[in-house]
């Protein structure tokens, strides 16, 4: 847990002045409802108690929360009961001196974890949007922008930013307010809020790349001129498709001009929550990416990730690395071949990250795929990869060869712990069983074995997957009929331009996926009529 100081939530409690009126939201995006909160503030610090009711891919979602801080803002209790499909399901964590004690108990299952306490450790949970109040109160407390969300619902903690964004104007109940805006960042996800500068009353919340808002009743922001539109040549249509008991939202991208039917993509997420258009930050890449493919002919299936679309409705413990990713994938691909404008005899998969490792898994249980499409794929073992990610990480901190290897001692006793740990004990968020599998994957000796053809490019400038598992996805194309491997010395983990000396941070700035990525992608898939 960092000293710096650390974090806030994602959507629960609250921290204004002592309110006549609980302060109400409307949601808006992946869900719909409503969040509702109040503030009680003592002498022994500040109390707040709220309810959220909310829609999910029509399944209703209800929570009761309380969450109490000292008045220095340290947290100090809460509890949350969350109700969906006649479930329930009980989060709690609660300061124990120099720890803080985490419990979630699902579908009678429980599961515990403590971790320290630090006076500056706060909470950061989902779809609550009484958290961000406390950054609102909390804004001016704030000594350094590095922060570490306490994140109970996945018994996890998680290094982020909160960092100043300007001021911006709106009104409130039609009465014209000063704004101050924040981001909050943590992992590869953003969050922008609006306060009001004269009382920190939270107004707004905006996840746009998880499509998730929630505004105060009577809060509007002004708003900006729109951009001229740019042309384009492509058309989208809103569709969704059947996997397990979800059904997927997604969009079909078809050239503009379609002349008979086209061949089509299916494009695969990276690890973690993602969108259809894999958002990181304010750059969208497998948008970039499909619409480049439209513009040569070529269609596209993009979809809203399982962890995206429907968080609150899998059950962690016992989650899968295929679940996760192969069997939505293998659904997109047979949905494709159903509609009309596809040509069903050439369909791809393209795989971005872990997308990319888990393509020839695909492949294999899709066997009458065309071609597979790997960007950034990994080939080593995870926690090999994981721990070339640190060290690159510490290095670019300044830290000595010393720290380092201390780190880096305690990363291979962490693994070694998930190699022997029960299945379903859980390592920041994700179970020992979900772990293991993906230590066990070797894309590499799959791709070896093929049949089918493969397309395998790599950024040399890519910090989180390296050269090094290009080397070894190359060496298992090599003298395949119609597969190929391309190194982009200058490009990113996005596949866009590296900026001097740059940092994991960076991947959450404003970039483009280099064109000649995708026309490299088109060239080939036209290669193989």
């Amino acid at each position: 847990m960092t000293n710096k100081i650390a974090a806030l939530l994602l959507l629960l409690v609250s921290f204004a002045v002592a309110q006549d009126k609980p302060l109400r939201f409307k949601f808006a995006g992946i869900v719909t409802g409503t969040d509702e909160y109040t503030v009680t503030r003592t002498a022994s610090g500040v109390v707040v108690s709220g309810r959220t009711n909310l829609m999910q891919s029509a399944t209703a979602v209800d929570y009761a929360y309380k969450f109490s801080v000292a008045p220095d803002c340290s947290f100090q209790k809460y509890d949350l009961d969350l109700r969906y499909q006649g479930q329930v399901n009980t989060v709690s964590a609660v300061r124990d001196g120099e720890q803080i004690k985490m419990n979630v108990t699902s579908n009678g299952e429980p599961h515990d974890k403590t971790v320290p306490f630090s006076p500056s450790v706060f909470l950061l949970d989902n779809s609550i949007t009484g958290d961000f109040q406390v950054i609102a109160d909390c804004a001016d407390k704030l000594k350094a922008e590095d922060v570490t969300f306490l994140v109970p619902q996945r018994l996890a903690t998680v290094p982020g930013k909160i960092t100043p964004a300007g001021e911006e104007p709106g009104t409130l109940d039609g009465k014209s307010v000063r704004t101050r805006k924040y981001s909050v960042s943590l992992a590869t996800v953003q969050v922008d809020i609006w306060i009001d500068s004269s009382t920190h009353e939270l107004l707004r919340v905006a996840n746009e790349g998880q499509n998730f808002f929630a505004t105060r009743e009577g809060f509007v922001v002004a708003e900006k001129p729109a951009a001229p539109a740019a042309p384009v040549n492509w058309v989208e249509r809103e569709v969704k498709f059947p996997s397990a008991e979800f059904q997927f939202p997604a969009v079909l991208c078809l050239p503009k001009e379609l002349k008979g039917k086209a061949p089509l993509v299916v494009l695969v997420h990276g690890s973690g929550p993602h969108d259809r258009d894999e958002t990181i930050g304010p750059n969208k890449p497998f948008a970039e990416i499909a619409h480049a493919l439209a513009a040569s002919g070529i269609a596209t299936l993009r979809y809203d990730k399982r962890t995206y679309a429907f968080p609150l409705l899998i059950k962690v413990s016992t989650f899968t690395l295929d679940q996760e990713v192969t069997d939505d994938a293998v659904a997109a691909l047979a949905f494709a071949a159903t509609q009309p404008e596809v040509d069903a005899t050439r369909l791809f998969v393209l795989g971005h990250s872990l997308g990319g490792t888990m393509a020839p898994y695909i492949a294999q249980k899709y066997p009458k795929l065309h071609g597979m499409i790997l960007l950034a794929g990994g080939a080593r073992p995870i926690d090999q990869i994981i721990a070339e990610q640190i060290r690159v990480q510490l290095k670019h901190e300044g830290k000595s060869e010393a720290e380092i290897q201390e780190v880096m001692k305690k990363q291979e006793e962490r693994f070694a712990t998930i190699r022997k740990a029960p299945a379903t004990e859980m390592f920041n968020g994700i179970s020992a069983a979900y772990m293991r599998d993906w230590l066990a994957r070797d894309p590499a000796k799959l791709l070896r074995a093929s049949s089918i053809p493969a397309l395998v490019l790599q950024g040399g400038s890519d910090l989180q997957v390296s050269v090094a598992d290009y080397d070894l996805l190359k060496a298992a194309i090599a003298g395949k009929a119609n597969s190929e491997a391309h190194l982009f010395p200058n490009l990113t983990h996005l596949f866009s331009p590296a900026p001097p000396n740059q940092t994991f941070d960076d991947i959450k700035k404003p970039a483009h996926v280099e064109p000649e990525v995708s026309a490299t992608i088109v060239q080939w898939i036209k290669k193989l009529k």
